[in-house]
């Protein structure tokens, strides 16, 4: 083992959190309290996967998002899902829409069908309408759920032919044949 690698692993020992649980409704987070320190001030914490099918990963990020909502007021949980699928998304779970409908919207197949991601998106249909919500946002630029086919060529039609932008003229504006 090289310098660099032994430095790394001394680190990792003097900073690694042993996690007690990795249930998604574990309540208990004070397993995960040694991590307040670490994330104090931070505004944003990026929770990857090895894989986009790997269930026990989402069961304990679950959990963690569940804590860092809850202990530490994290507001927002963006997935790897369409910017304006997740939109809607998010609009029809503030508006009491139930969780499997609304996720359709915009929520990518290997998540939405994914028994290990149900607890997390029933969590943010739970918060939608509560006094402190988990807003739900995506961060990709695909097509990643039945919003896009059902609502965008109209909304953008409309946001087009609107006074105000400036950016077409309502004669100029003709919807595509298909989406």
């Amino acid at each position: 083992m090289t310098v660099k690698a032994n430095e790394r692993s001394a680190w990792l020992r003097e900073h690694a959190v042993q996690v007690r649980s990795t249930a998604p409704d574990d309540d208990d987070f004070t397993d995960l309290e040694p991590m307040l320190e670490a994330l104090a001030g931070v505004r944003i914490v990026l929770l990857g996967e090895p894989s986009h099918g790997d269930g026990a990963t989402f069961d304990a990020k679950t959990r963690l998002v569940r804590f860092l909502h809850q202990t530490l007021g994290f507001s927002v949980l963006a997935f790897e899902s369409g910017l304006y699928d997740c939109d809607h998304v998010w609009r029809a779970l503030r508006e009491g829409v139930e969780v499997g409908e609304a996720i359709r919207l915009g929520i990518h197949d290997v998540w939405r069908d994914s028994r290990q991601a149900r607890p997390l998106l029933r969590y943010l249909g739970d918060r939608a309408v509560s006094d402190h919500p988990l807003i739900l946002s995506g961060f990709d630029c695909q097509v990643s759920g039945e919003a896009s086919p059902r609502f965008l060529v109209d909304e953008l039609g409309r946001f087009l032919r609107s006074p105000g932008p400036g950016l077409l003229d309502p004669l100029e504006w003709r919807a595509p044949s298909s989406c």
